[in-house]
């Protein structure tokens, strides 16, 4: 998987501060297969043969078990210190999801990573001074293969 910090559709500067609005950490899969099957019989016919592929769904085949968000620094938070190495997935949103935004949401529904759609994430509220974020994003599949994303780094304003 791909995990790449967007804002106003461009790659963001770490350095730069962002509104929230503007600001999009966006999970895409960076490797896909896809399944068929054939089976070859020797014909003599005129017409010449076709192969399709299967209807399978186009996702992926473990769907999202949990999704963590852990802060590498600490800092101040709308009236909330946060500590290092703590927890902070109840900052963030699901963007585009439905009218739910929340992470169980898309467990519940069972999120499969389809092929170029990414899962888009946002931070739920403005802060109350521009902050700088430090983070790692840790992604879990039904079949239990985590994927960590480290020194995640952006600023909101």
């Amino acid at each position: 998987m791909i995990v790449g910090i967007i804002a106003n559709n461009q790659d963001a500067d770490p350095d730069q501060g962002y509104s929230v609005d503007d600001l999009v950490i966006r999970v895409l899969p960076s490797e896909v297969t896809y399944t068929h099957a054939a089976s070859t019989t020797p014909s003599f016919s005129i017409f010449s043969q076709a192969f399709a592929c299967s209807p399978i769904p186009p996702g992926s085949a473990h769907p999202l078990k949990s999704i963590k968000f852990i802060s590498n620094t600490a800092f101040f938070w709308n009236g909330r210190m946060i500590r290092e190495t703590e927890e902070i997935t109840d900052l963030f949103r699901v963007a585009g999801f439905g009218s739910d935004t929340s992470f169980e949401s898309l467990i519940r529904y069972r999120f499969n990573f389809l092929e170029q759609i990414p899962l888009d994430i946002r931070i739920k509220e403005q802060p109350s001074e521009e902050t700088g974020l430090d983070i790692n994003l840790k992604i879990t599949l039904s079949d239990d293969r985590e994927f960590v994303f480290e020194g995640l780094r952006f600023r909101v304003k």
